[in-house]
């Protein structure tokens, strides 16, 4: 019998501590495809989160303030704050207007400064003449830019007069002349027709309250379909949602039918700076029942208490949260990835 002349191979199977520690897919932190939403390169506490918008704001009205002091808002001595940088001490310039409405105000204002200074050799830009507005609103106009940069330009002037108490044109000589007028009305014309999110059919919110019953999908994918059906049937925006606290659940059963509502309030939303004089907060009340049985509203409570997020602890914190890679909580979730 011929024998081969090569021995034969036996497989063999490497020891647990002979393989490198990777991990396999089935190993990985579960956090569902709510994840696949979150941006994980922004791993940050949600005070953090604040403090770096709030110091992007400041840092554009400090480009502003540094142009002269005919700049600053009056009754304002901004020489420490603007000779050394200090930006803390802008905060009390702008009061309890909200972070992204300083945004996006210093970033027209930043844009304009930049131009003035470009095209008039570094001088202050105020007070402002009719005929330097004029100027830079063609000059927005030849570059093609889109109509709610000449709107938002238009919105800072109006800021920086009557939120900053600021100085910003010249006695009885309107800013915005008409020429100006006849501009935007041409920009608003050109316009490209808005496309809004459509609404949620029946089918898309029974999805998401049979979710929530669904032990096959990861947790974070549940408490997800929880504080969204709970944005919905409040009738909130995401935004009020941020920082809510004072939950409350007033359920009821009566002869085996179960009703009732789940209640919480905040003092972070869109109008909260023309109710902060009377103190009042606002309720966001949601029905615990929605258009499938079981109620929706128990199935959220359970699922916040198994994430380690019982309603009771929530104090001025966000409903939901960004999950970490490793599955944990980290902070609010933006508009965006909400969306």
């Amino acid at each position: 019998m011929p024998k081969p002349i090569m021995q034969l191979l036996e497989p063999t199977v490497a020891s647990a501590s002979d393989r490198p520690a990777v991990l396999l897919p089935s190993e990985r932190a579960k956090r569902g495809c709510y994840g696949d939403a979150i941006n994980f390169k922004l791993d940050l506490s949600e005070a953090e989160v604040e403090e770096k918008a709030t110091r992007q704001a400041l840092e554009k009205w400090y480009v502003v303030f540094a142009s002269g002091e005919e700049a600053w808002p009056r009754g304002f001595d901004l020489h420490d704050a603007v000779r050394h940088r200090k930006l803390d001490d802008m905060k009390l310039v702008f009061g309890n207007r909200s972070t992204n409405t300083v945004l996006r105000r210093g970033q027209s204002m930043v844009q304009f400064v930049t131009w003035y200074k470009h095209k008039f050799f570094h001088l202050c830009p105020f007070p402002l003449s009719p005929e330097a507005v004029e100027k830079y609103i063609v000059f927005l106009q030849e570059t093609n830019r889109a109509a709610s940069v000449f709107h938002g330009f238009v919105e800072a002037l109006r800021f920086y007069e009557h939120v900053l108490g600021i100085k910003v044109g010249l006695e009885d000589r309107p800013l915005i002349t008409h020429k100006v007028q006849r501009i935007l009305e041409i920009k608003d014309f050109e316009r490209r027709e808005k496309t809004q999110a459509r609404l949620l059919t029946v089918a898309e919110v029974e999805f998401l309250e049979t979710s929530l019953l669904n032990e096959r999908l990861d947790l974070t994918d549940r408490v997800a379909c929880a504080c969204m059906l709970f944005c919905l049937y409040s009738r909130s925006r995401w935004s009020d949602l941020r920082r809510v606290y004072g939950f409350v659940q007033d359920v009821v059963e009566k002869d085996g039918k179960i009703s009732g509502y789940i209640e919480c309030r905040t003092r972070s939303h869109k109008t909260a700076r023309l109710v902060s004089q009377s103190g009042a907060a606002m309720p966001l009340v949601a029905p615990v029942w929605g258009v499938t049985s079981p109620p929706w509203g128990l199935a959220l409570t359970r699922l916040l208490e198994a994430a380690d997020r019982p309603l009771e602890t929530i104090d001025h914190q966000p409903m939901l949260m960004a999950p970490k890679p490793d599955g944990t909580w980290s902070r609010a979730v933006t508009t965006t990835e909400a969306a």
